[in-house]
């Protein structure tokens, strides 16, 4: 970094740590600091992903949108896909399998998470959603725009963190019934034990659609039924004072029989066959807090099926095609308030991926895997009650890629009781996946295929204003809220030049580009709601 930056930095820190240090504070970060408890009352929404920490939305630096429970449960949609179409600046990609594409950038640009852990089985860079039923899930956090300073590569167009619930005191349980036209009967089963030591939760899911299809203009199109089955448990026992250990294991599989459409590159195909996928993740780990501090260690494993079964050979491959993707993730985070308004974070990961499958074995019979080593920091400073902001940076250092640094500034300024001013900047990277590297595939539609490129780095700069007000009308039942908010993001990806890559008797090359996009935009969302229905309408 130029050493001008830095020392603009370095002045802005001092002067807001003595500012900080100065002024009396009605809302402080340890004020704001959130038990680990249902038990705890907060009239504020709170919000984790935008700064891995506990912090009210309305206080957050770096801007967190959230599609909280109440709205979830207004909806007839039956898995993350369907639900986060409906948000604006989020569009859905793809025909087989949904995947998100925020800020321009596809959905291999966009981390998803599940209680803070990614979410692997990745197929040509998506992240089907449609694995991740909504019958559990409690809110949905959305950043937009590169978060590579907390959590790497994948994260370069924003994060997905989807929260599942948690049980309230005492016993609690549902179960229901659900049905849609032309889309699955889904049942769901739940139930939970919980108290101030001890939370016990299990979550049961299952669906079956049936195949069907529909008309358009002189053509029939295909859709393949399906079936799939979702559990899920959590468990947390707080044994020691300050001590809390935590678990959670889910299990997916699915099958879809059928004809189905293909799109790649602008050619579009029907294929018939099947598709069965098995999912199969776990997280352990411990947190102890003293004082001001707090100590949080993870370790979390996934293992990711796919197979697919066509009728028609496809070539080489034949008419068979599976994938195999594992990763395992030790995890350490280490959080202390300093002062009544500053909190700084440290920690590190180490990150083990390996993949197999058709596609992915060479004449030396080797699985392709990388090792991956990081090293983040973030600084949290609330100077007054109408700024805060955020310093963080991430080192990445991968046996494959090399090694990345991705610094990001987040500030926000409150100059009125509904109006906030928020702006980032910070550079991020997108490193080369395994599809990149090592993959062999034999494409039957005419015209697909792909290039085989190096890293690619954005830097991105992003300023947002928005200001929220609440009107009635005469029915007391019915209310207006209009939240106009502004963006302007103009990003720069440059993908480096003179990266040389060998698998096994093939050679890959990168080329150079020079992208600039700027993408100015006016968003109006309104919501009219009475006490049974609610309706959005989203302007652009």
């Amino acid at each position: 970094m130029d050493r001008r930056y830095a020392h603009l930095l370095w002045a802005f820190f001092i002067a807001t740590t003595i500012v900080s240090a100065q002024t009396p504070k009605r809302d402080t970060l340890r004020t704001r600091h959130v038990t680990d408890s249902l038990r705890t009352y907060l009239k504020s929404q709170v919000v984790v992903t935008g700064t891995r920490n506990e912090v009210r939305l309305k206080d957050s630096p770096v801007r967190v949108e959230v599609i909280g429970k109440e709205r979830i449960s207004t909806t007839a949609m039956t898995d993350i896909g369907d639900l986060l179409r409906e948000q604006a600046g989020i569009v859905i990609t793809g025909a087989v399998r949904n995947g998100i594409q925020m800020n321009g950038l596809g959905p291999d640009y966009t981390l998803i998470l599940i209680d803070g852990q990614p979410v692997v089985g990745r197929v040509a860079g998506v992240v089907d959603l449609s694995r991740i039923s909504v019958g559990n899930v409690e809110r949905v956090e959305v950043v937009k725009g590169p978060m590579s300073s907390m959590y790497g590569s994948d994260a370069l167009a924003g994060v997905v963190n989807i929260i599942t619930k948690r049980p309230a005191n005492g016993f609690n349980g549902t179960v229901m019934v659900q049905g849609v036209t032309r889309g699955p009967l889904e049942t769901r089963v739940e139930g939970g034990w919980g108290s101030d030591s001890v939370e016990v939760s299990g979550f049961l899911d299952y669906k079956n659609q049936p195949q069907f299809s529909l008309p358009l203009d002189t053509m029939s199109i295909p859709y393949a039924g399906f079936q799939d089955g979702t559990l899920h448990g959590k468990f947390q026992w707080k044994f020691a004072k300050g001590w809390t250990t935590r678990a959670w294991l889910r299990l997916f599989g699915s099958e879809t029989r059928g004809s189905f459409i293909e799109s790649v590159a602008g050619q579009i195909a029907q294929n018939t066959g099947s598709v069965q996928q098995w999912d199969v993740s776990s997280t352990v780990g411990a947190e102890y807090q003293s004082g001001r501090a707090r100590l949080t260690m993870n370790a979390y494993g996934s293992s990711y099926n796919e197979r697919y079964n066509f009728d028609s050979s496809q070539g080489a491959a034949g008419s068979t095609d599976d994938l195999l993707r594992r990763i395992g993730r030790l995890y350490a985070q280490y959080d202390v308030q300093l002062g009544a308004a500053n909190r700084l974070t440290m920690g590190g990961e180490f990150i083990y991926d390996d993949i197999d499958g058709s596609r992915y074995r060479d004449s030396t019979g080797a699985h392709p895997f990388y090792r991956t080593y990081v090293a983040f920091a973030q600084w949290e400073g609330m100077p007054t009650d109408w700024i805060s902001y955020v310093v963080s940076g991430r080192f990445d250092g991968n046996s494959v890629f090399g090694s990345a640094l991705s610094p990001r500034l987040s500030l926000l300024w409150k100059p009125g009781e509904n109006l906030r001013v928020s702006g980032s900047i910070g550079t991020g990277f997108k490193a080369p996946d395994f599809r990149q590297l090592y993959v062999t595939f034999s494409n039957r539609l005419a015209g697909a295929g792909y290039d085989l490129i190096g890293a690619e780095r954005l830097h991105l700069a992003d300023i947002n204003s928005s200001m929220q007000r609440m009107c009635r009308f005469l029915r007391r039942s019915t209310m207006v809220k209009p939240a106009p908010s502004m963006d302007f993001s103009r990003a720069k990806i440059i993908m480096d030049s003179g990266v040389g890559l060998r698998t096994a008797d093939r050679s890959a090359f990168s080329t150079t580009l020079l992208t600039t996009l700027g993408a100015p935009t006016f968003a109006f969302n309104s919501s009219v709601g009475t006490e049974m229905n609610h309706w959005t309408r989203t302007v652009s």
